[in-house]
């Protein structure tokens, strides 16, 4: 059989292996192929079960494809583990794992060839530009609940072309040497996807059957939403939950879209995309080009990837969304702090979440969004108030090096954390500032709270976190105020 110039030799085993990219219509082509599993049998072909690598249980369309498949391998599972006996049973396979191309280690790679060193190997890899595939899987590790990146798009842009992710055609090179594959094909996913689509494109270059032309022109998975103020708000709210379990960082990426849509609805003019543009260095901008060159010279890709913009371009910050992205992430931080309280998780490695088991710790969020002005006697709720734009939070502490927790937190602080002492160099500061709060964390003592509260400016509200009600009511006696409001733990006191 003759496909792309190159003939196929089928009375030997034959293995056709997706290797990417991601944000590339993997999950397209996937679930495809899923739902087309026994069809394809009777064509003789075999692709594994995926049901068992669907394991975001809040999103089922989305699947690692055949990842875990081929990550047994490389453990040594071959004699335990069923889908791999069932392998060596079929002559014509097909696996799909998008990770390959850019994230998976050459030993891995290095036993897919030596379990399919019988076999002739297809290769299949879907690109997209540089600069469109940069964006595209930024935005993917902000919001994926399995990343839960916090970095800014400089940062991460750094990292991934200090990584080599730009030179296709050398990594290319290196899977194809490894695996020894006789016949390669490139698709180009921008050209491909406005033509007959991305699963036609691929069914094509894999020489498989189309068994469904419906859902093979139909389907189109893992397109998600692209807003300025919810990529910038979940970025920081994933700083802040970074520590709690892949489960509840699912559950939490789940509402999170949720509540991003509910405001959009109540928005009146529709949000901004996420836009950032890139820069390359003389350098990578002609490792690009000649990259390119080589897809199309000696991997036939047609047509080719555009070029990269050769210009320099300064980074400006996100300009996203205000008012939206402040109430996303008072309402992302609110949600996080239900879900850990529900799912009883009190042991946690990061301190930046531990306040959030707080019983009641949502009403403290709920008045910081609201408060410009806020001291704190704890750098968890000092950096929660920092988050919004043009706040004044004040860190009452000898113990912490504010300069430092500024520095570490500056990529997702919008406010600088300001240190209390600097009060004494204003005569007036009620002149300056509106009222503000006094947030105190649990296990303050009275006399200490009464100290502070000596020392500060205008104080409008006192709010006491994690406090019995006893405790709770000999402070409002001891500074002469009545309690407000008591929410759980929370109790909040009008001076």
């Amino acid at each position: 059989m003759e496909i792309y110039g190159e003939t196929l030799n089928y009375n030997a085993s034959h293995l056709v292996l997706h290797i990417g990219q991601t944000k590339a219509g993997s999950t397209a082509i996937q679930n495809y192929l899923d739902s087309q599993r026994n069809e394809l049998l009777r064509h003789n072909i075999l692709v594994p079960d995926l049901s068992l690598s669907r394991s975001n249980p809040f999103d089922l369309e989305r699947t690692s494809g055949h990842l875990k498949l081929i990550r047994s391998l490389a453990r040594n599972t071959k004699q335990t583990d069923l889908q791999l006996k069932e392998l060596s049973t079929h002559k014509r396979v097909v696996l799909s794992a998008e990770n390959i191309f850019h994230d998976r280690p050459d030993k891995e790679i290095a036993e897919i060839a030596n379990f399919f060193c019988n076999y002739e190997i297809t290769l299949v890899l879907i690109v997209r530009s540089t600069e469109s595939w940069l964006k595209s899987r930024y935005i993917e590790n902000i919001m994926s609940g399995f990343k839960a990146c916090s970095s800014t798009f400089e940062e991460f842009l750094q990292i991934s072309i200090s990584g080599g992710v730009h030179d296709y055609a050398s990594r290319l090179d290196s899977i194809v040497t490894a695996l020894g594959a006789k016949h390669i094909r490139v698709i180009n996913y921008d050209a491909e996807l406005n033509k007959c689509g991305i699963i036609p494109a691929f069914l094509k270059a894999a020489d498989l059957p189309v068994t469904d032309f419906s859902r093979a022109n139909t389907i189109r998975s893992n397109v998600r939403e692209s807003h300025a103020f919810l990529i910038e708000a979940k970025r920081k709210l994933n700083y802040l939950t970074k520590n709690i379990s892949l489960t509840l960082r699912l559950e939490l990426e789940h509402k999170v879209r949720f509540l991003a849509r509910k405001i959009v609805k109540e928005m009146k003019v529709s949000p901004a995309a996420w836009s950032q543009p890139i820069s390359f260095t003389s350098k990578v901008y002609n490792e690009i080009i000649n990259s390119n060159k080589r897809l199309i010279e000696e991997f036939k890709l047609h047509p080719s990837l555009p070029d990269p913009k050769h210009k320099k371009i300064i980074y400006m910050p996100d300009h996203h969304d205000k008012i939206p992205a402040e109430k996303l992430i008072t309402n992302g931080l609110k949600t996080a702090a239900t879900l850990l309280k529900n799912n009883s998780q009190r042991q946690l490695a990061s301190p930046s979440i531990s306040l959030l088991n707080l019983n009641g710790i949502e009403a403290v969020i709920e008045i910081i969004f609201h408060s410009t002005v806020s001291f704190h006697l704890s750098s968890e709720t000092a950096l929660w108030a920092a988050l919004y734009e043009k706040r004044f939070p004040f860190l009452i502490s000898s113990r912490n090096n504010i300069k430092k927790i500024n520095e570490a937190s500056s990529f997702v602080i919008s406010s600088k954390i300001l240190d209390c002492r600097d009060l004494k160099n204003i005569n007036d500061s009620s002149k300056y500032f509106s009222p503000g709060i006094f947030i105190v964390p649990p296990d303050i003592s009275t006399s200490r709270i009464i100290s502070v509260l000596n020392r500060l400016p205008n104080i409008s509200k006192l709010i006491l976190s994690g406090y019995g009600s006893k405790k709770a009511c000999n402070v409002s006696n001891q500074v002469k105020c009545t309690i407000y409001k008591q929410i759980g733990g929370v109790h909040v006191l009008n001076l």
